[in-house]
């Protein structure tokens, strides 16, 4: 996780107001998965386990989830929630590909 937050930080791209025009990686929950947070994509590379052999959740005893959340936060805490947030809510427009998308898209 040290590498993909280190190329998040190297990838992102600011505007001359401090707002995010592109996110190296955007760590907000179910960004990527277009759904609402899903945690399965992340809990594996931390080795977090939903479930002991007996059955019961381990959500609340294995502290691989507290090291996952706490990288999570740290990133979004990195970029600022708040411009996050906006860039998030920009619904993808500030994404390289998406911008490549649209002006391939208006010739």
């Amino acid at each position: 996780m040290s590498q993909l937050t280190a190329y998040a930080k190297k990838l992102t791209k600011k505007n001359s107001d401090g707002s995010i025009k592109v996110a190296g990686y955007n760590p907000f929950l179910g960004f990527y998965a277009g759904n609402a947070p899903d945690l399965s994509a992340y809990a594996p590379l931390f080795g977090a386990k939903y479930v002991d052999g007996g059955g019961k959740s381990m959500l609340s005893r294995d502290p691989a989830w507290n090291r996952m959340l706490k990288w999570q936060k740290s990133l979004v805490d990195w970029y600022g929630y708040k411009k996050l947030a906006s860039s998030t809510r920009s619904g993808g427009r500030n994404s390289p590909r998406l911008t490549r998308s649209r002006s391939a898209s208006s010739r």
